[in-house]
């Protein structure tokens, strides 16, 4: 005759809806089973919902939150009404859809600011322009922002211009300046390489930018 605990492990494993009662009641080895079975999946749907530029850790704070909703919101789960599994991933939805809004504030917040000092560096001069870039970026950040514009372009300003600041796709701004949709895509390319080095330094060392699309 087998052991108990052989005999409990034979036994099949506790399904979500099992977890998520449980999880209602408080039991936190419940969460942690529920957070081992799904964190994974929860990162993946969230990374193509909120886009691939979205940082590392804003994905993983934003799957961390969800496991939080889910034990906050356990006792009101209804199976009868949906399953377990869709009823976590559409707390992981509805907080994907909210972390994209936020990536996408900060890139236009930052993209302004660059805008901002790219219009007043082509229209004053050497001391203003100077001035407007302290405006935006702290003495330590300054040199690196400084050389990341000094290596662009015209051209390399105007399509991360169109393609950040208008949103123009790289079709549209092709037909605009008379090049390859594949041409603008190199261009735009090498200048946010440029830019990277700079721009790092003014988000925490994480640009979220990638629009070459």
């Amino acid at each position: 005759m087998g052991a108990p605990n052989d005999a409990n492990a034979c036994l099949p494993p506790r399904t979500d809806e099992d977890l998520v009662h449980d999880i209602s009641t408080g039991s936190q080895e419940a969460l942690e089973t529920l957070i081992r079975r799904y964190a994974p999946r929860l990162g993946v749907l969230m990374l193509r919902i909120a886009g691939r530029d979205t940082n590392r850790s804003d994905i993983e704070e934003a799957v961390a939150d969800c496991f939080v909703t889910v034990w906050r919101m356990a006792p009101s789960f209804d199976p009868k009404r949906a399953p377990a599994v869709a009823w976590v991933m559409h707390i992981a939805h509805y907080r994907a859809l909210t972390l994209r809004r936020t990536t996408r504030r900060r890139q236009l917040e930052l993209v302004g600011n660059i805008d901002s000092v790219i219009d007043e560096r082509e229209s004053a001069d050497d001391g203003f322009a100077e001035a407007a870039l302290e405006r935006v970026a702290s003495k330590e950040q300054l040199r690196g922002l400084r050389e990341a514009f000094a290596g662009l372009t015209s051209q390399d300003i105007r399509i991360i211009r169109r393609r950040f600041v208008d949103q123009l796709t790289a079709q549209e701004i092709a037909v605009e300046l008379g090049l390859s949709p594949n041409s603008v895509r190199v261009r735009l390319s090498r200048a946010l390489a440029r830019l990277r080095r700079g721009l790092a330094a003014l988000n925490g060392g994480e640009t979220g930018f990638d629009g070459t699309s």
